[in-house]
């Protein structure tokens, strides 16, 4: 009798059986498993579906050339700038003194920016 419990006593289980066993135990884990697979398999079958489009303009980029000018903001908004709004292609943004000030790639019509226009509640872009 005293042999089967030395036995029991140095029975050791493998490391790769505990994990599994541990893994098993927690509800959480195998929820997150599930999941993981289920988002990983979308990728791959609903590709099959719904193919990319490798020739896809937007179209409010389309006459547009590359470029940075959208991360020019100007240097006297910086520092108090009270509203900014970002369109397709430019940006429009108001300082704390109600001047307007317009940058990215706008239209030369977008720059004919009325003065004295009073105290500006809202601006939008795009």
């Amino acid at each position: 009798m005293s042999e089967n419990i030395n036995i029991e006593e140095e029975l050791v289980e493998s490391p790769g059986r505990t994990a599994l066993r541990n893994f098993l135990s927690k509800k959480l884990a195998i929820l997150g498993m599930f999941l993981f697979a289920f988002i990983f398999l979308c990728c791959f079958v609903l590709s099959i579906f719904f193919p990319i489009d490798l020739n896809f303009t937007d179209s409010t980029q389309q006459n547009i050339s590359p470029g940075l000018t959208l991360l020019k903001v100007p240097q006297e908004l910086q520092g108090n700038a009270k509203m900014i709004s970002v369109g397709a292609y430019f940006s429009v943004g108001v300082d704390v003194y109600d001047n307007v000030y317009v940058w990215g790639k706008p239209s030369s019509r977008l720059l004919d920016i009325p003065r004295n226009m009073g105290e500006i509640v809202q601006i939008s872009a795009g």
